[in-house]
């Protein structure tokens, strides 16, 4: 455990009249919030409670595994590592390791093993072809398609698809839908970050998108679904071709209350 202030930033006061048999604590700043807020995102990592008042032990921010540790949890590794790369190079994967994101992704958990995904891979000139249906759709929206700028929107849009070699989309099949709608959504992203691991294992640089086309009936329709079927996302499968960010996360305290 590592620590940059010696001084706590919250205490710990019981919550009245809960009478959990584990005891219940309430966060309160010792500080005013909008201290917290000018501080470096680092520092806010490193929120430190003293004072044991909870069974479910002190909130403390622990420092990063030791190199050892890390090598006898590759999972943990692997979502801590994990970022969203939008720059990827023209090298395609391999369909070895695109056929092992989709086996991961279908080990997600779905309620009643109801398995709701449904897989569109998209390689080579089939991602042209997607970007004249997007930018066809796109044409009908604008009010005037004919102007310079307009021009150049069309012209971004059909070079979207072209970012990846390789775009996986996710979607789901109102037609097979059993149970509610949200847990089957639920079960697809779950699918989803599965994916994205099994892609950061194996060097891989992932982005999931959505914006306009996920919800396109023209893009539905063009991959054999219905406008009322869902695309959870598209996710871009490469090879960086940038260094991927380092990202310093809310520590997961601030978010979370212990009953």
């Amino acid at each position: 455990m590592s620590v940059i202030d010696t001084e706590p930033r919250f205490q710990a006061v019981e919550a009245p009249g809960k009478g959990h048999r584990f005891g219940s604590i309430i966060l309160e700043p010792l500080i005013p919030t909008t201290m917290l807020e000018r501080e470096p995102e680092a520092q806010m990592l490193e929120v430190v409670q003293k004072k044991h008042v909870s069974h479910a032990g002190p909130l403390v921010a622990t420092s990063p595994l030791p190199e050892e540790g890390r090598q006898k949890e590759p999972v943990f590794e692997a979502i801590r590592q994990r970022r969203s790369v939008g720059q990827l190079t023209p090298e395609e994967p391999t369909r070895a390791q695109i056929e092992r994101m989709l086996e991961a992704a279908t080990y997600a958990p779905s309620h009643h093993v109801t398995e709701p995904w449904q897989f569109f891979v998209l390689m080579g000139t089939v991602r042209e072809e997607m970007g004249r249906i997007l930018a066809a759709s796109l044409r009908l929206r604008l009010p005037d398609s004919t102007s310079e700028k307009a021009q150049i929107q069309l012209l971004k849009e059909r070079n979207k698809p072209l970012r990846a070699p390789v775009i996986i989309t996710v979607a789901m099949r109102m037609r097979d839908m059993q149970g509610l709608l949200i847990e089957n959504i639920e079960a697809a992203g779950a699918a989803v970050q599965n994916m994205l691991l099994a892609a950061q294992e194996m060097g891989l640089a992932t982005l999931w998108r959505t914006g306009d086309a996920a919800y396109d009936p023209f893009v539905k329709c063009w991959l054999g679904m219905t406008p009322e079927d869902h695309i959870v996302g598209f996710i871009y499968v490469g090879y960086p071709k940038v260094e991927r960010k380092m990202r310093v996360p809310t520590h997961h305290s601030i978010k979370t209350t212990w009953l």
